[in-house]
C-alpha cells in the first residue's frame, strides 16, 4: 500500500460480502479526479466489489434495500452526514459512471438487499449509467427504483452541500416518491430518439424486448404501456416481440451453455466409462429440451441436434 501513499494519499477500501477486496488511490486536489486502482484489483474481483459494505452492510440486512450512488466522496458526505441525523444509511457507491455490474449487485443480494434505489448523478454519463443499472439488478434478482437528483444538483455530493443534511436527506432520499425502474427505463429509451423514425421505432422494439426479457413480470406491464403509447402500436404487439425475443435468446444461451459443456464433454471421453458419458449426455440433453420447453426441434440449438444426433449413432 505504501507505494501508492505518495502520489494518491486518499485510499478507498472496496468489498463484496466477504470482506476487502482491494483498494483505490486518488489525489486530494480539488477539481482533479485522477483515480488509481492497485495492483491485482482490477476485473472480475472489481467486478464484485463495492464503497461501503462494512458501513452500510448492517442497514441494508436491516432495512432490505440498498441506496446506490457512483463515487466515493457521494457515499462519504452522507455517511458523515449521516451520524447527524442520527440513523444509518444502507448507501454504498459503485466507483464510478462506467462501473454497473450484474456481480455487485448480487452481492448486495448477499447482503440482504431484496431492492435498491439509484441515485446515479444528473448527467449523461449518469443516465447511461443507470439504464444499464436496473438490467444488472433485474439479473441479479432485485427490484428497482430510481431517486429523482433535485433540480440543479448534479450529484448527492451536490445536494448535501446545497441544501444541508436535513433538508438534503428530505430531498434525495423520499424513498415513497421513487420512480419505478421500469417506468425510468422507458422514458430514457424514449429520451435517446426524440424523433422516431421507422428505424430508431425498429431499434426502441428491440432493445426494449431485451429489457423485458430482464426485468420481473410484474414490472413489464408498464413498462409495455409507456413503450406501446410512444411507439403507436397495441401494447399486445409488443407481448407477441417480447416472447419471440425471449425464446430466441433462451435458445442462444442455451448453445453457448452447451458448446461449453460439448468441449469439457469431449475432452473426458478417454477418461471414464463410454456407458458413464452417454447417460450424462443423455441427461445434459434432456435438461435442456425441458429449459426450453419443447419436445419438437423447433428452434432447438444447432448444437443440440448435432449432440443428440451423436448421442443415437453411438
Amino acid at each position: 500500500m505504501a507505494r501508492y501513499v505518495p502520489s494518491h494519499p486518499l485510499l478507498f477500501l472496496y468489498e463484496d460480502a466477504s470482506g476487502v477486496t482491494g483498494f483505490k488511490c486518488r489525489k486530494p486536489v480539488l477539481g482533479e479526479k485522477s483515480v488509481l486502482n492497485a495492483l491485482g484489483f482490477g476485473g472480475t474481483v472489481e467486478g464484485r466489489s463495492l464503497f461501503g459494505v462494512s458501513v452500510a452492510g448492517d442497514a441494508i440486512a436491516q432495512y432490505g434495500r440498498a441506496i446506490v450512488v457512483e463515487g466515493e466522496f457521494d457515499s462519504l458526505v452522507w455517511y458523515a452526514a449521516s451520524l447527524v441525523v442520527d440513523r444509518s444509511i444502507e448507501l454504498v457507491a459503485i466507483g464510478g459512471s462506467a462501473k454497473p455490474t450484474v456481480a455487485k449487485f448480487a452481492t448486495l443480494r448477499s447482503l440482504g438487499a431484496r431492492a435498491v434505489y439509484l441515485a446515479l448523478d444528473a448527467d449523461p454519463a449518469g443516465e447511461a449509467s443507470t439504464s444499464v443499472a436496473c438490467l444488472c439488478a433485474w439479473q441479479a434478482g432485485l427490484d428497482v427504483a430510481v431517486l429523482p437528483m433535485p433540480q440543479d444538483c448534479k450529484d448527492p455530493d451536490q445536494v448535501l452541500a446545497r441544501h444541508g443534511s436535513t433538508e438534503g436527506k428530505k430531498l434525495l432520499f423520499a424513498l415513497d416518491h421513487a420512480e419505478t425502474g421500469a417506468a425510468w427505463l422507458a422514458r430514457y429509451q424514449l429520451r435517446q430518439c426524440p424523433s422516431i423514425t421507422v428505424e430508431q421505432a425498429a431499434a426502441l422494439r428491440e432493445s426494449a424486448a431485451e429489457a423485458a426479457r430482464l426485468m420481473p413480470l410484474a414490472a413489464r406491464a408498464r413498462y409495455g404501456e409507456i413503450m406501446a403509447h410512444a411507439l403507436g402500436v397495441p401494447a399486445r404487439m409488443l407481448e407477441v416481440d417480447w416472447k419471440r425475443h425471449a425464446t430466441t435468446a433462451r435458445a442462444h444461451e442455451m448453445r453457448d451453455r452447451l458448446h461449453r459443456w460439448a468441449l469439457d464433454w469431449a475432452g473426458r471421453l478417454e477418461q471414464s466409462a463410454l456407458a458413464e458419458q452417454l447417460d450424462e449426455a443423455s441427461t445434459v440433453l434432456r435438461a435442456a429440451r425441458a429449459e426450453l420447453g419443447t419436445s419438437t426441434d423447433d428452434n432447438l440449438p444447432a448444437e443440440l441436434l448435432l449432440v443428440e444426433a451423436a448421442t443415437r449413432q453411438t
